[in-house]
């Protein structure tokens, strides 16, 4: 290994503190470092700077400082040029960080000797109809309202055929790395992220029979928005609002053609996390 990516949200309490320590940590290990160059200026570091679209070509291995959103913000920036992502968790749930604080050191010994693995995730892409504009998500797609509280209808198809109609909030489209993510809080499944499939979760529907649904990773799902005024409907990618909708345009969602990498160190599981971050197996009086 010869260099270490930082991407960071300069806004947490301890960023500073975290990026210097990994400095530290990889020169002792005579590995280089470059900072992602927005955050090294907002956190005036006297550090090697990389345009933050260009890390994923210059870097090894991308270290995520923040919360879930940061390591999304890494993925994103890094998708035409995957690197293996390890994320310190600076926020509060934390699903897709493999580090804490006090761990960190020890995490940077592990990658620069090779003591990891990658997990390569499913990814997500979505076009809009009359748009070469691709739209790329690693945790989940939402077709839902924008800022106005009135409900929406959109509808779903199947290569070519008619799922339903939902009317509320909007609908969710996650992969199984995203189903830890928004699609969780509208009672979508967990999905280990080894699986190649498509959570559709609905957002506060008005029908107390639609559930969530899972289709198969291959499958090409058209989400058409009906009777909604301008501007009151946006498609948005892993948290970041990207384009308002129209009624009657359509978006085609389906798997992405490259993967997001993520590091697991050789102390952890997926299962370890799920039990961390939501607190399973603490009864312990059948034990």
């Amino acid at each position: 290994m010869r260099t270490i990516g930082i991407v960071a949200n300069p806004q947490k309490p301890r960023t500073r503190e975290i990026v210097e320590r990994i400095i530290r940590s990889a020169a002792q290990h005579h590995v280089d470092v470059c900072v992602a160059s927005d955050v090294a200026d907002q956190l005036t570091l006297e550090v090697p700077k990389v345009d933050v679209c260009d890390l994923g070509r210059t870097c090894d291995v991308l270290i995520a400082c923040g919360g879930d959103g940061t390591i999304l913000r890494a993925a994103r920036l890094s998708a035409d040029n995957p690197r293996p992502i390890l994320g310190v968790n600076l926020g509060m749930m934390g699903f897709l960080a493999e580090m804490v604080p006090e761990e960190l050191e020890e995490g940077i010994a592990q990658i620069v000797n090779g003591r990891y693995t990658i997990e390569e995730r499913m990814t997500l892409e979505a076009t809009i109809a009359g748009s070469d504009e691709v739209f790329a998500a690693l945790n989940d797609i939402i077709i839902g309202k924008s800022n106005r509280p009135r409900v929406v209808s959109v509808e779903m198809y199947e290569a070519g055929n008619w799922v339903n109609t939902y009317v509320g909030d909007g609908l969710i489209l996650a992969t199984p790395t995203g189903s830890t993510g928004y699609a969780l809080a509208a009672g979508g499944p967990i999905v280990t992220p080894f699986a190649e499939v498509i959570v559709a979760a609905p957002i506060c529907p008005h029908s107390l029979t639609v559930r969530p649904m899972i289709f198969t990773g291959t499958a090409t799902l058209d989400v058409r928005v009906i009777g909604a005024p301008e501007s009151e409907v946006s498609l948005t990618a892993d948290g970041q609002p990207t384009r308002p909708l129209d009624s009657g345009q359509m978006v085609r969602v389906r798997r992405g053609r490259r993967r997001a990498q993520l590091v697991r160190l050789e102390t952890s599981s997926y299962y370890d996390l799920l039990r961390q971050k939501l607190h399973w197996g603490l009864d312990k009086s059948f034990g």
